[in-house]
């Protein structure tokens, strides 16, 4: 039996065949490009808080990427599992295999709809759709559920801003809206949190979705994207999280 066993073991290791997936590079470049992103943001915020010895050995990504579960910017629930689940780089090469499945090709022009909720999931989908020469024209809903980016100074476009300026991606926001169940809040937002929200799109420098009604704001959108290019001309919409708008 002890020979048998090792016969068989030899045969495994020997006769084992690697098999590649398709567009494996564009996973692998997708999955780097999202780790040099979260590292860029973790040397950009960590100065600028204070932690205690023991914090500090925590790890600097739960301190950079995952908020509060609670802030004046939150506007819902949320599963902290799921927030730390998005932050792997390996959420990128998944992006990539997404797309690719949905047909997206170099040069095709992608409507993005991001949320506050998931920043490592809107970072995946950057650094795929970087890796896949993708064009994107993205609108961002700033508020967020617990443990997303719902830092009011460190909210999701203030994290893009970032990883615009230093080059690691060519696209951001053109334009972002309040969030939450109707997107202007819902009920659990308060009105020093909508503030903050609106300093945020002020700072970042982009327009203001806040026509009134969810419907108002949901062809406010379709307005948006339409000015970049014409609607048919978008090859797929991509929604990160549970954004109703």
């Amino acid at each position: 039996m002890t020979v048998a066993f090792l016969v068989l073991y030899y045969w495994s290791e020997t006769s084992r065949v690697t098999v590649r997936t398709p567009h494996c590079e564009a996973k692998l470049e997708a999955a780097y490009t999202m780790t040099e992103a979260l590292e860029t943001l973790q040397d950009t915020r960590l100065p600028q808080l204070e932690l205690s010895p023991r914090e500090g050995t925590v790890g600097p990504l739960i301190y950079t990427m995952l908020g509060e579960k609670d802030s004046p910017i939150t506007t819902d629930e949320g599963h902290i599992e799921e927030k730390i689940t998005a932050l792997n780089p390996s959420f990128a090469a998944a992006m990539v295999d997404m797309l690719t499945t949905a047909g997206a090709e170099a040069g095709d022009t992608l409507a993005v709809l991001l949320t506050g909720s998931m920043p490592g999931a809107n970072i995946a989908v950057y650094a795929a759709a970087k890796a896949l020469g993708l064009d994107l024209v993205v609108i961002t809903s700033v508020g967020s559920s617990w443990w997303g980016a719902n830092i009011p100074d460190f909210t999701w476009l203030d994290m893009e801003r970032v990883l615009f300026d230093r080059g690691l991606f060519t696209f951001r926001s053109v334009a972002a809206s309040t969030g939450g169940s109707d997107d202007h809040g819902g009920l659990r937002l308060s009105g020093p949190g909508r503030r903050m929200i609106v300093e945020a799109v002020d700072r970042n420098e982009l327009t203001f979705i806040h026509q009134g009604t969810l419907s108002q704001n949901i062809r406010a959108r379709l307005e948006l994207f339409e000015r970049v290019v014409p609607l048919e001309s978008y090859k797929a919409v991509v929604n990160v999280g549970g954004g109703v708008a």
